[in-house]
């Protein structure tokens, strides 16, 4: 009888603190960023390992930005998270209160 296949679960990735930064900026900085090598500035990003990265961080990076932020998001929430694209003319604290997505502290209650 065939045995199940074994599905390898994914090893976690240790994000350095460049890539912490363009998750939250989107910028990047001394070619330290997803994909890009030192020497290699203009290539593409990899927006597979940024979303891999913020899938992983997410929960810790999202809650801090709140706090340091309030009424705005990062770059990696804009990129992988938002429900739907905002207008430019649109603040980020109208598109987050229209759509429900501000956090109990945004929206001055208690934890």
């Amino acid at each position: 009888m065939p045995r199940g296949i074994k599905r390898r679960a994914k090893a976690r990735i240790e994000w350095t603190r460049e890539q912490r930064r363009q998750l939250l900026t989107g910028h990047e900085y001394f070619g330290h960023g997803f994909g890009r090598e030192i020497g290699h500035p203009h290539r593409p990003l990899d927006l597979d390992l940024a979303r891999r990265a913020w899938e992983e961080l997410r929960d810790e990076l999202l809650p801090e930005f709140i706090r340091e932020h309030p009424l705005t998001r990062p770059w990696a929430w804009w990129r992988f998270d938002a429900p739907e694209p905002r207008s430019p003319l649109e603040p980020e604290r109208e598109y987050l209160t229209r759509l429900g997505l501000l956090s109990p502290e945004e929206r001055g209650e208690a934890p």
